[in-house]
């Protein structure tokens, strides 16, 4: 698993630029976007993580790497609005 994770780091440094460690804990959601709460939840969830790191940054926090991915159909607009 450790080796799959090094590897995805590896492409999302050559493709973004963005340095990721391995050792984190990884969240993938990649799928077509749909107005269904489990995605909706989970973004949601990321945004309310964020503001408690900011609010209490000296606790110890498990380092998470959050990789959202999808689209969605071209009428779909609640979906689009969802990614917007």
């Amino acid at each position: 698993r450790l080796q799959s994770k090094c590897t995805l780091a590896a492409l999302i440094y050559e493709r973004l630029g963005i340095v990721v460690s391995p050792e984190a804990m990884f969240d993938v959601q990649i799928k077509r976007i749909h107005e269904y709460k489990r995605q909706l939840l989970n973004l949601l969830h990321t945004v309310a993580l964020y503001q408690v790191i900011r609010a209490e940054p000296g606790n110890h926090w498990v380092p998470r790497v959050k990789i959202f991915a999808g689209k969605a159909a071209a009428s779909y607009t609640q979906a689009k609005l969802i990614i917007k």
